[in-house]
């Protein structure tokens, strides 16, 4: 776990939230059947484009009525996007952030 989740976790509770931690793309997650406020979609690592699982789920939460708050960070808003309809690239050159070198373009 990551220290921003760390800290996302903290403010969570000092603020008295209640977050489930699951890994949705663990077979037999179905984010869609869940009941929840809000979902919040952590970092990878990993390449969007080898997670077409958890992005359809993604579609279907977005599509989800009533809608639901849906937060991404870093790989999560890579799939948020996908789900949504962009596309992704790696840039070819990011020298003081290589690790955060992927960028969205809206279709």
């Amino acid at each position: 776990m990551t220290n921003i989740i760390k800290v996302l976790l903290n403010y969570f509770h000092v603020n008295e939230f209640n977050p489930t931690l699951s890994e949705i793309h663990v077979a037999g997650f179905e984010c869609v059947t869940v009941d929840f406020d809000g979902l919040f979609v952590s970092n990878g690592p990993g390449n969007p484009e080898t997670c077409m699982k958890t992005v359809e789920q993604l579609r279907l939460v977005l599509a989800r009525e009533p809608a639901k708050p849906v937060f991404g960070i870093c790989l999560g808003h890579q799939l948020l996007s996908l789900a949504a309809g962009a596309t992704t690239y790696k840039m070819k050159l990011v020298p003081l952030l290589p690790y955060l070198a992927d960028c969205l373009l809206a279709k």
